[in-house]
């Protein structure tokens, strides 16, 4: 018996803010939990000390860009998804989340096997100290081993938002952070027959915990409830999906890389600058990142509500929508900002509770990096109405502006020729974020957007 796939949870009838918040809600809750892994971890190896912090932080660039790559290809699943849930295609939703879980499979385990292979060049390449090499690339390379992991939580994620039930994955999302927070303390302090393994076992602990939710991910994907039949049929590599996933994706991956860009070259500057810098930035960038989730999660509901309109017929409403996104983005995320400058001592002394120069530190970062957030959020909603809208590429254009024309430039001329030396980094992310909202506000009023109304 075939099941039915259920009509748009949120009506296209009800408000524009009360549809956006149904997605945007549970969407921001799901990553602000699943980014709680690196919180807590850092958490527990800030109490080793700056060198193992250091250590951790090298990493995490390279696994942004990993996760970015599958984080575009998952957001254009969800956005074909969306379109073809408002012009209710069943057959076409079922073959693209078949193509969607087949073909992120593959590419992480090729990604996997390449960052094996060249995990010494890759931190090399980073600027780590001799120092830190060793313990760097050993957890560089355990933490590869749940690329798979995280593609299919990503790809089971995306293919339920497509259909506006961003809800049901928290039923999967929460429960993992708490085996992760469990076991982040046994693994790197030891516990009764189980050995302290230090900085290694925080990487350990993510990769359990990742592979545990990818499997109870799927198996709730493929309950009767969500009305999905992927079969053999489905699941069979279609060329002509993933050409159609890569054309939407593929300019979505480069976008979403770009702030995982950002993050590797700051980081190998910062590197410069010794180990409390380092370290603090990587302090400072899991808080930043942790506050502009709710910001992420309005931009991934604007796309799939707009790919829905505009599968719905229901173009006339998409800029409007656009706006009143960008102006509600901007109110919350001004709202975090300010909280973070205010709080910065303390959410310092909670990261780096036995080092007062690092806290010290951190805490100017800290309030320098708060004053981007509402700037960043602009970009951010601008951009899922693109997505949503099919100008996948018009998006990935401000990214790179945002990236290769004001942050890395700015962080080049700020920290290596005036004063500011390594303050001149921080100081850069924040007047990119205001270049990039200004940019991001022109092209909407362009309008060039416009003309990719279409059904892709």
């Amino acid at each position: 018996m075939l099941h039915q796939i259920p009509a748009p949870a949120a009506s296209q009838s009800k408000p524009f803010i009360i549809q956006l918040l149904w997605l945007a809600i549970p969407i921001a809750i799901g990553i602000m939990v699943q980014t709680s892994y690196h919180i807590i971890n850092a958490f527990w190896v800030g109490k080793l000390g700056a060198e193992a912090l250091a250590v951790v932080s090298l990493s995490f660039p390279i696994q942004l860009v990993l996760i970015a790559v599958a984080s575009g290809l998952s957001l254009a699943t969800s956005i074909l998804i969306a379109q073809r849930h408002g012009a209710g295609n069943h057959y076409e939703i079922n073959l693209l989340a078949g193509q969607s879980l087949t073909g992120l499979t593959l590419l992480a385990v090729a990604l996997t096997a390449l960052g094996l292979l060249f995990a010494p060049t890759i931190v090399h390449w980073l600027g780590t100290d001799a120092k830190l090499q060793t313990g760097s690339v050993l957890y560089f390379r355990t933490t590869l081993l749940g690329t798979a992991f995280v593609y299919l939580n990503l790809t089971y994620q995306s293919i339920l938002r497509g259909l506006g039930e961003a809800k049901a994955p928290l039923f999967i999302i929460i429960p993992s952070v708490v085996v992760n927070a469990l076991l982040d303390p046994i693994l790197i302090f030891g516990a009764g027959p189980i050995p302290a393994l230090g900085v290694q076992g925080a990487a350990y602990a993510t990769v359990i915990t990742q592979a545990l939710s990818a499997l109870a991910g799927v198996w709730l994907l493929l309950r009767p409830r969500f009305g999905f039949n992927i079969g053999a049929a489905q699941l069979r590599l279609n060329l002509n999906r993933q050409k159609q996933i890569l054309r939407v994706g593929l300019p979505a991956s480069i976008e979403q890389s770009m702030g995982a860009v950002t993050v590797a070259v700051v980081t190998a500057l910062a590197s410069q600058y010794g180990v409390v810098t380092l370290a603090s930035y990587g302090v400072v960038f899991r808080v930043l990142s942790f506050c502009l989730i709710p910001g992420v999660g309005v931009s991934m509901a604007i796309s799939i509500l707009v790919g829905r309109h505009l599968g719905a017929g229901e173009n006339s409403r998409v800029g409007k929508m656009a706006v009143k996104t960008a102006a509600f983005n901007f109110c919350q995320l001004a709202a975090l900002g300010s909280a973070v400058f205010y709080y910065a001592q303390p959410i310092a002394e909670v990261f780096a509770p036995n080092d007062t120069k690092l806290q010290q530190y951190a805490t100017l970062v800290l309030q320098i990096v708060a004053v981007s957030m509402p700037f960043t959020s602009i970009q951010m909603a601008f951009n899922g109405a693109f997505r949503g809208a099919g100008d996948t590429l018009g998006a990935m254009f401000i990214s790179l502006t945002s990236v290769w024309i004001y942050q890395i430039p700015l962080s080049l001329v700020l920290s290596y020729y005036t004063p500011l030396a390594d303050f001149g980094l921080w100081w850069a992310t924040t007047a990119s974020a205001m270049l990039i909202g200004i940019t991001a506000v022109i092209y909407f009023r362009i309008g060039n957007w416009r003309k990719k109304f279409e059904l892709i």
